[in-house]
């Protein structure tokens, strides 16, 4: 995972940049280990692998959509590359859990501190 961390500010293809192991391992199995037992029908595995791939993309874009106005992504990935021992997970109840939010806690109240103090001046 080293490698893809070699990016502290991502842009979305770099989702897809690790090592081939990790791809595979992290990836491909992941994606396709449910429907190969399941006998998933061809249209419902595209399905899935676009949301999954644009679920990715999104995390490692860098934008705020406005239809993702509830989430918490991008900047909760971004903050993981930044520092990389924290935010590890993607729908961050594990990093509540392990205290490993903690730092992205900080940091978010940090800032809305500062946006508080500008708006006082």
């Amino acid at each position: 995972h080293k490698l893809h961390h070699s990016w502290s500010a991502p842009v979305s293809l770099v989702a897809i940049y690790c090592h081939p192991f990790e791809m595979l391992v992290s990836n491909v199995i992941p994606l396709f280990g449910g429907t190969i037992p399941m006998a998933t029908h061809l249209y419902m595995l595209i399905g899935w692998i676009v949301f999954a791939v644009l679920g990715t993309q999104t995390h490692h874009c860098g934008y705020h959509w406005p239809w993702m106005a509830h989430d918490h992504q991008p900047s909760f990935h971004d903050f993981h590359h930044q520092k990389f021992t924290c935010n590890f997970g993607n729908i961050t109840w594990l990093d509540k859990l392990h205290g490993t939010d903690k730092m992205w806690k900080e940091h978010c109240a940090a800032q809305k501190e500062a946006k508080k103090a500008g708006k006082a001046a």
